[in-house]
């Protein structure tokens, strides 16, 4: 067995574990516990494959969360520890202590986030990698000629993947969820799964998402393109249960997987532009400036609230103008 091979069979065994304290867990939940499971274990000192033991020596693991990028990747990391730390049994005394030391860090870097995330100013980053919501619109039709072109399963599939996440007026841009979807024929009249996302006759039917809220959006326009282009790719190059799938194995896509196909779709219109920075484009471009039940009615189509879209998606340039609380009522 390779350390690969080894380092996610410990991965498999932690979630488990997970599992049995958290029954109820979402499969989109499990998911990124495991992403985040194996991005710690990456973490640890050559040779070292027990994650739980070495949450042990937190020193160490505060020292390697600290050389993690970013802030926020560093919170979810560290929220992570708290869960893991939670299945190391033994000594209470001991739990309890290893629980304060990361509680304190985890609460550090919640408040330097908030701070930094109250200002609602575009980071570095995202100022250089930041392109207009139309750009990203003209994809659709980019991809669909570059398919007419050199017509392969994978630029169909980066064709279905464009419409998906740039036809703003049917469908605001969701995390990588579209992943999950089983697909349904429009002929299937039985049950549907009420504890699974699923494609249905022109409809996207959220059940199985993080916050448990069920959604359904619809597609009445049947000339609308993202159907022209289900329709099409299911029929040329996917009859397997699942909405989308990899090209080569016909399986379902891992987020990884996923997050660098949708990389590559957008790659022409500029660099690093992934699913956060795709989100924050279309709230400030297409969003902000709307009456508050619209924003309400887009939120929730988003998966979040309006809160956290005014908080974590609105952006400002720094030398913007931000209003004080005093202006609020002008």
């Amino acid at each position: 067995m390779t350390a690969k091979e080894e380092l996610r069979k410990e991965a498999k065994r932690l979630l488990e574990l997970i599992k049995q304290f958290h029954p109820n867990l979402k499969e989109a939940s499990l998911s990124t516990y495991q992403s985040r499971i194996l991005r710690l274990m990456g973490l640890l000192p050559d040779g070292e494959k027990n994650l739980l033991n070495s949450l042990i020596n937190t020193e160490e693991v505060k020292k390697r969360l600290d050389e993690v990028e970013t802030k926020t990747s560093r919170k979810d990391l560290t929220a992570m520890v708290l869960m893991l730390n939670k299945l190391n049994g033994g000594n209470p005394a001991l739990q309890e202590k290893l629980n304060k030391s990361y509680k304190d860090y985890f609460d550090k870097l919640q408040n330097n986030i908030m701070i930094k995330v109250s200002k609602q100013e575009k980071t570095e980053k995202e100022k250089k990698n930041w392109v207009s919501w139309s750009k990203l619109e003209r994809l659709v039709g980019s991809w669909r000629k570059k398919w007419s072109r050199d017509k392969t399963q994978m630029n169909m599939l980066k064709s279905v993947i464009a419409g998906l996440y740039f036809s703003s007026d049917l469908l605001p841009p969701r995390r990588g969820i579209y992943r999950t979807f089983l697909y349904i024929p429009d002929w299937d009249k039985g049950k549907k799964p009420n504890d699974m996302n699923y494609y249905w006759k022109g409809g996207f039917y959220f059940n199985d998402t993080k916050d448990g809220k069920k959604l359904v959006i619809q597609i009445k326009d049947k000339r609308a393109k993202i159907i022209g282009l289900i329709k099409r790719y299911r029929e040329r190059y996917n009859q397997t249960k699942w909405l989308l799938v990899t090209p080569k194995h016909q399986l379902r896509m891992s987020q990884g997987y996923f997050n660098d196909i949708l990389h590559q779709v957008t790659a022409p219109a500029g660099k690093g532009i992934g699913i956060d920075l795709i989100r924050k484009i279309y709230i400030n471009e297409k969003v902000k400036g709307k009456s508050i039940y619209e924003q309400k009615k887009i939120a929730k189509l988003m998966g979040h609230s309006l809160s956290t879209n005014q908080l974590y998606y609105q952006k400002i340039d720094s030398e913007e103008e931000s209003l004080e609380p005093d202006d609020v009522s002008r």
